[in-house]
């Protein structure tokens, strides 16, 4: 009887790297820059024809192209042997740190992004598992209803990218979030784990397909803050607002007086722009679970930017702040320099009006202080 090998890959992930990326015992390597490395010349033949069935969105299907840039994910030996359970979990917590910082990638981009965002469907893990005296492959699907189809013949089945998913024009990620969040394995498994719980959540409404609704987007990225920022359940607007006051201001942060709900009564309080966001995210939250009305406006904070806009780079940004004071407790060094700032976000043309909106940027005042300080050189 034949070998059964497995095969698990990212259709849509678009690698273009030559090296690949390592997250503890998982490989995510692209197969055109390193198929020579399967030893086996039959299983690297199969596992060609088997990735050439994935083509991108067409008018007829058949005619074409080839997905490319697929990604191979393995765990230890690139013998696609059947992994164990714990080697599958070990691919979805890569999967979610992958995502993470393309997500982050994502923020720096900007409104203009574009072709180069990265959705949750970038991500999509395929499992398929194959013998070498068959010309044909089954797949099993479904989660609630568990669905098997059999009879797809091998070299004449196409697989066709949905036209919601986009392709990236060239690979991106968060070089450094990625470099801290595999030390962080290491230097803090408890927070670790944390973020991958989060991250987890934060995956599950980021899908660029119309299926999934936007106030169930907002509740899933409301409990991916619940984790991350570990919220108690008592209060958790007010601990919402305290952390990310705590995580994200700078120093001198302009303040701005705004009313707040608090059960029935309208409270006034004067802070920052960026906790007056974490006010009106979790109002949002609120007014979803609660059944009440919302209008388009309420998710637009302050009726411009979305706040499925927002929450991306609020996440990202505390997640880096996180990650600082794990190194800095332990006498490491900060490793990010970023800082989060209302403004033009969009000059706008002759079509688009001119946007506000929260925007990330380099934090350079702060690289030339500490660069002074390091040096002994005051002005």
């Amino acid at each position: 009887m034949s070998n059964s090998y497995q095969l698990i890959f990212m259709p849509y992930l678009a690698m273009r790297e030559e090296e690949p990326l390592k997250i503890g015992d998982v490989e995510i390597w692209n197969f055109e820059k390193q198929s020579s490395q399967i030893t086996d010349p039959a299983v690297r033949t199969r596992v060609g024809e088997l990735l050439a069935m994935y083509r991108q969105a067409g008018r007829i299907p058949t005619k074409s192209a080839q997905l490319r840039g697929i990604g191979i994910v393995s765990v230890g030996p690139r013998d696609f042997r059947q992994l164990s359970s714990s080697e599958l979990d070990q691919i979805q917590a890569a999967r979610t740190i992958l995502f993470l910082c393309c997500l982050a990638k994502n923020s720096l981009l900007g409104p203009r992004g574009g072709f180069m965002v990265y959705t949750s469907e970038n991500f999509e893990t395929i499992y398929q598992s194959f013998v070498l005296d068959s010309e044909y492959l089954s797949e099993a699907s479904g989660v609630l209803i568990r669905i098997q189809l059999g009879g797809y013949k091998i070299g004449e089945t196409v697989f066709t990218q949905p036209a919601y998913i986009n392709t990236p024009t060239s690979f991106g990620y968060d070089e450094k979030l990625f470099t801290a969040l595999v030390g962080l394995r290491t230097n803090d498994p408890a927070m670790y784990r944390r973020v991958l719980r989060a991250g987890s959540v934060f995956f599950e409404s980021y899908y660029n397909t119309p299926a999934v609704d936007i106030s169930a987007r907002i509740l899933l990225q409301a409990v991916a803050f619940e984790v991350l920022l570990e919220l108690p359940e008592a209060r958790q607007r007010q601990h919402l607002k305290t952390k990310i006051e705590k995580l994200a201001n700078t120093a001198n942060e302009k303040t701005h007086r705004y009313t707040f709900e608090m059960g029935n009564k309208k409270v006034r309080e004067s802070r920052s722009l960026k906790v007056m966001w974490a006010d009106r995210f979790y109002s949002l939250r609120n007014h979803i679970i609660h059944g009440a009305f919302v209008s388009r406006n309420e998710y637009n904070f302050l009726r411009t930017q979305h706040h499925l806009a927002i929450a991306p780079l609020m996440f990202t940004f505390v997640l880096k702040r996180l990650i600082d004071e794990v190194n800095v407790a332990a006498g490491r060094p900060r490793e990010f320099y970023e800082r989060l700032d209302w403004g033009v976000i969009d000059e706008g043309d002759a079509y688009e009006p001119r946007s506000l909106g929260f925007k990330l940027s380099q934090d350079t005042q702060t690289l030339i202080e500490m660069w002074l300080e390091k040096n002994k050189v005051w002005p």
